[in-house]
């Protein structure tokens, strides 16, 4: 059977976008098709140097925060860059929490 030069380079170029393909399925049904193997559910000892154990359901704290954002534009190098930074925002209030779920009130 003869194979003319284009039918070749297309025959080249279905291989390699086969592979494309191929190589990636394969590697992710080698990482992730077997079986998964994790930790056991046990809860473990609290670490009393680290953790302490606080009888009381409710707490009540004062915080503090800053929001920052920062967009740079650049074309080909960075020191041709231009900054776009929005005004900081800070904001301080008091904070409530019941049973690990908490609200923040803040200015």
């Amino acid at each position: 059977m003869l194979i003319f030069h284009s039918d070749a380079t297309k025959l080249k170029n279905m291989n390699q976008s086969l592979l494309k393909i191929c190589i990636p399925l394969t590697f992710f049904a080698l990482l992730f098709g077997g079986s998964v193997y994790s930790q056991t559910s046990q809860s473990l000892p609290y670490d009393s140097n680290y953790i302490d154990k606080y009888s009381a359901r409710h707490s009540i704290r004062i915080y503090m925060s800053e929001k920052r954002n920062h967009i740079y534009l650049f074309n080909s190098k960075w020191s041709d860059r231009i900054t776009m930074s929005s005004v900081q925002k800070y904001s301080a209030g008091l904070g409530f929490a019941y049973k690990g779920v908490g609200i923040d009130f803040g200015i």
